[in-house]
């Protein structure tokens, strides 16, 4: 399959991916990644609790109350292998404030803060000769709180 924008025919790859990110470039632009390589997804869970006088005569009965948890959800997103070419463009995405993560199972566009706090400009040479990826953390950027 492919497609046609202003004279140009650019070839769809088809993928097994479950997330794309897009994001704004260095330069202002939009660009996107597929993550092609294996992800991860948890909660960080910050609860809140009270303490309670009780009687502990019934079993049931509570003296501690976990009335409020705030979910803090995060995806651990392996690139999978990719060119230097490519690995040298990383820093736009690992350095954009603007990022979004769309889910193709749901249809669903994400916005989300990518926590990596170091971008490393791999090369063949520099990772010694070997095939090139990256790990990307990032947290939903949407308040989460369950009562």
């Amino acid at each position: 399959m492919s497609v046609e924008i202003d004279g140009h025919i650019y070839e769809v790859v088809g993928s097994c991916a479950k997330y794309a990110l897009y994001y704004i470039n260095a330069y202002g632009g939009w660009d996107s990644l597929l993550i092609e390589g294996v992800t991860s997804e948890a909660d960080n869970v910050t609860r809140h609790s009270r303490e309670y006088d009780y009687d502990n005569t019934n079993a049931t009965n509570r003296g501690t109350e976990n009335y409020l948890n705030e979910i803090d959800k995060t995806y651990s997103l392996n690139t999978g292998w990719m060119s230097e070419e490519s690995s040298l463009r990383m820093h736009h995405l690992l350095n954009s404030t603007m990022v979004y993560m769309y889910d193709f199972a749901k249809a669903k566009m994400i916005p989300v803060v990518v926590n990596n706090t170091t971008t490393q400009y791999k090369t063949f040479k520099s990772n010694q000769g070997q095939a090139l990826n990256y790990t990307i953390e990032v947290s939903v950027a949407q308040s989460r709180i369950r009562r």
